[in-house]
């Protein structure tokens, strides 16, 4: 699991008030190590009140299994209101927390996307908002809110890992970073992406729906004479139908250097 921090104003700034009053909202909120009653955000209004940041910017790979919002806050005995907030796609979905009294840790979780109702996705979290929203019902203590991160949880994908979502072929190159190319399925239809054997040649569906194959087809372990696929540093490579080994592009986008036809998109 890894922290994602607030880092700047997002779609809303309506809670009220802020400790010190120099700076934004956000830099209250945003420490790794909490604080306390150094920096906060606070507001003593009895309606609900809003605030959304954006976070930082993400280099990992590997599938999503979950978004956590942490948040530390200042409680006392359910007359404080607190909800966590995430927002996506233009979608804000809200989970409310109980702190308990005085300052206290509290985490939502949303292990799916609440927009799409789908696993999440690297974009998804690099455009993600989070948030916190507040309401007092204690006749003169405010609400406070002195730390918010998100807590991102994840498989990690070494440097060559390949998969795929929908008909989309994922994998992590070199540095680490999730690429994505027109993609490949295992089950036998004609759609944009499709990877499949006819005879010796390895066929697949190109962008415009067009059936293109390349000498070589795929099976067997590693290393068998005619007939494997695999990643080796940052080539896609493959036994050809003359048993010698080929390779079918580079795995960096942007640096393919091919003389055949290749399955790689911009």
């Amino acid at each position: 699991m890894s922290k994602l921090y607030p880092n700047g104003v997002g779609d809303e700034t309506n809670i009220d008030s802020q400790y010190p009053d120099s700076g934004a909202h956000w830099d209250k909120i945003d420490e790794s190590a909490v604080d306390l009653d150094e920096t906060y955000i606070y507001s003593s209004s009895t309606d609900w009140q809003r605030d959304l940041y954006t976070i930082e910017s993400i280099t990992w790979t590997g599938e999503i299994t979950n978004v956590e919002i942490y948040g530390a806050l200042r409680g006392y005995a359910a007359q404080l209101d607190y909800k966590l907030v995430i927002k996506t796609h233009g979608t804000i979905s809200e989970i409310q927390v109980y702190p308990s009294t005085g300052w206290s840790g509290v985490r939502a979780d949303w292990a799916t996307n609440p927009h799409t109702g789908q696993g999440w996705n690297w974009n998804e979290i690099e455009n993600l908002q989070i948030g916190v929203s507040v309401k007092r019902e204690h006749p003169t203590l405010p609400c406070k809110v002195t730390q918010l991160n998100a807590d991102i949880s994840y498989t990690s994908k070494e440097p060559g890992y390949i998969w795929t979502e929908a008909d989309k072929l994922h994998y992590t190159d070199s540095r680490g970073q999730e690429k994505m190319i027109l993609g490949t399925d295992t089950i036998v239809n004609a759609i944009a992406g499709h990877l499949f054997v006819e005879g010796t040649n390895l066929h697949y569906i190109d962008a415009n729906g067009d059936e293109r194959y390349q000498a070589g087809y795929v099976g067997g372990a590693s290393g068998a004479t005619g007939a494997h696929l695999w990643i080796e540093g940052n080539k896609l490579r493959y036994i050809n139908s003359s048993d010698n080994e080929s390779q079918m592009g580079t795995w960096v986008l942007g640096q393919s250097s091919l003389n055949v036809d290749t399955i790689l998109e911009d």
